[in-house]
Formats: structure tokens, C-alpha cells, sequence
């Protein structure tokens, strides 16, 4: 999920408010980069689920699920992404679609109770509207580099041969903030409930500071944790 489990990024949004890839400067990645390659991103269906551990407890804060499959958008291999977030008797749908090879993005499509919001993304251009409150905002944005979408950035980490100590950033449109990089700083390897070869990745967006977990083994997401200021965590993984 988005935790932002970029299928994370979507569920904290909704849960919190509701080479040299070495240990010095982070290697930038943009889409087209050598470095990733989304075939080896797996299609599948999960679910996932949300808690908030504090010292009370746990408590659900919600689900979502998470599909991933592939398609053909005139001629060229791609994949559609279509994330679910449920928080008490909201949900929000997000459908994304890549270029299946570089995991660039070429549209997105959002739907909530409170919101539509359509983007379409041409290299370093963004385009689109956002539909809320019965206003219609246009969004027009060239950024400085070629983009990924922020809310599935997983994806493109996801795909790389990550490494312990490995740095890298990722410049990202997130619907919010704009233009923004993205920072993941790879730790040791770990267990999480659905995997023993889970490697945590330390991730800064913004103000934004979260870990995202990938299995390096099958290349994919396998969860998240959001710490929050008041010593809480909000932590997202799929169901075994």
C-alpha cells in the first residue's frame, strides 16, 4: 500500500490524515534508466491491511488491495495498476498505467467521495484536472526531469537489484505536492509477515519519512511502516 507503500502512499494519505549505488551520494534514477527494469515486476492480486500500533495496542486503521496486471496501449507492453484504499466507509480508487520496460507513467486516474482526479504524464509534463467541491482545477506542470508517479515510486524501486547501503532518488509528481524527489536508502534484510527476504527501504519525499519493504527476490512490495510524531506507528503489510 502506500506508505506510503505507494500502494502505501495511498493507504497512509488515507490512514494518517486519512553504479556506483554505494553508501555515498544516491545515484539518480529517471525513467528510461538502464537501471530498472519493470519486467521483472510480477503481476498479482493482494490485499492488504492496515494497523496502527501504539502502546495500547493494535488498531485496524483499515484495507486495501492491490492488482497488478499486464496490458497492450497501442502496441506497447504496459502494466495497469489499480489500487483500492479502505478507510472506515471511504474508499479510493486509483488506476495507473506504465510502460511495462521503464515503469514511466502515461496516465492516472483517482476516484474518491470527495475527488476525481485525472493526470496524464508525458516525460518531464503533467497535465490534468481535479475535480472537487464542485470546482474544477486544471493542472499543467513541467518539471525539471522526466517523472514517476509518486503513489506507485514502489515500483521503479522495486524493480532495481537492490543492494544493502544502496541510495538512490527518484524525481516523482505527487498530486499535493508537485514535483518532488523521492530518497530510498536500502537497510539489512529482514522477516515480514509474508516473506523472509524482505530488504527495508528508508524513504524521504518531502517531509515525508517512512520504510517501504521489497522483497529482492521476487521484486515485490511487500509493506510498510509510517512513524508518526506521537510515537505511534502505522503499519501496512499484506495478509498472508
Amino acid at each position: 500500500m502506500r506508505p506510503y507503500l505507494p500502494i502505501a502512499a495511498a493507504f497512509l494519505a488515507v490512514a494518517a490524515a486519512t553504479t556506483a549505488l554505494g553508501a555515498q551520494s544516491p545515484t539518480v534514477v529517471l525513467p528510461g534508466s538502464p537501471l530498472v527494469d519493470g519486467r521483472k515486476i510480477p503481476v498479482g492480486d493482494h490485499e492488504m491491511r492496515g494497523v496502527r500500533h501504539d502502546a495500547s495496542g493494535d488498531h485496524e486503521t483499515g484495507q486495501s488491495r492491490d492488482v497488478i496486471r499486464e496490458t497492450n496501449t497501442n502496441g506497447q507492453p504496459t502494466l495497469l495498476r489499480v489500487l483500492s484504499v479502505t478507510h472506515g466507509d471511504v474508499t479510493t480508487t486509483d488506476s495507473i498505467l506504465l510502460v511495462r520496460k521503464t515503469l514511466a507513467p502515461l496516465w492516472k486516474h483517482s476516484y474518491s467521495p470527495a475527488r476525481v482526479l485525472i493526470l496524464n504524464f508525458d516525460g518531464r509534463r503533467v497535465t490534468g484536472e481535479n475535480r472537487h467541491d464542485g470546482v474544477v482545477d486544471s493542472i499543467r506542470v513541467e518539471a525539471t526531469e522526466p517523472v514517476f508517479e509518486a503513489f506507485s515510486a514502489d515500483l521503479p524501486l522495486a524493480a532495481l537489484d537492490l543492494t544493502t547501503g544502496m541510495r538512490v532518488r527518484l524525481p516523482v509528481y505527487h498530486p499535493t505536492n508537485g514535483f518532488v524527489w523521492l530518497e530510498a536508502t536500502a537497510g539489512t534484510h529482514q522477516s515480514v509477515p509474508t516473506s523472509t527476504h524482505a530488504l527495508p527501504l528508508d524513504i524521504t519525499e518531502g517531509n515525508v519519512r517512512m520504510t517501504w519493504f521489497v522483497d529482492t527476490q521476487t521484486h515485490e512490495q511487500l509493506g510498510a511502516i509510517n512513524k508518526l510524531p506521537n510515537g505511534a506507528e502505522v503499519r501496512i503489510f499484506r495478509r498472508p
